[in-house]
């Protein structure tokens, strides 16, 4: 829950009429929320951030606060605040996708039961494998260890 959502529509239209004031938001510089987030949680703070917060008696905003004040800024251009209109965003839910792209080395282990006369060993296994004798990737995998892995890409979905 967004800290302005605790705001009256008379407050948060005040505090958004002086923010549009100081601040060409819907054809300037904040046409994407993650540059406006970015300058939000920047630690030097510049002056639209002073700007935001000053009034708020505030030094930073949570991730859900600025996402809240975004679409306030968004959807609420200053004529609709002058005429008493205030359109507030809803909190909701959306699943997010993270995809990427491994190589990994995996170490498996596979076991089957064979008949035999005799006692096995490696060199003879070897050689039961290269006449085709056996077929070892058809056994049941027993233990999986992923050794190692590299990431090539990775994306988010939406």
């Amino acid at each position: 829950m967004s800290i302005f959502e605790n705001l009256s529509d008379e407050q948060l239209i005040k505090y958004l009429k002086y923010v549009h004031s100081k601040i060409d938001f819907i054809d300037g510089y904040y046409n994407s929320l993650d540059v406006f987030y970015t300058d939000l949680q920047d630690i030097r703070g510049g002056k639209e951030k002073q700007i935001i917060l000053s009034p708020l008696g505030k030094s930073s905003l949570d991730r859900l606060d600025i996402e809240y004040l975004y679409e306030l800024l968004l959807n609420n251009n200053l004529e609709s605040l002058n005429e008493g209109n205030l359109d507030r965003p809803q909190l909701k839910t959306q699943t997010v996708e993270f995809v990427t792209e491994e190589r990994q080395w995996i170490q498996y282990t596979r076991q089957e039961d064979v008949e035999t006369y005799t006692d096995l060993d490696k060199n003879y296994l070897y050689e039961l494998r290269s006449q085709d004798e056996i077929e070892p990737w058809d056994w049941e995998i027993i233990d999986k260890d992923v050794r190692d892995s590299d990431i090539d890409d990775w994306w988010f979905e939406v």
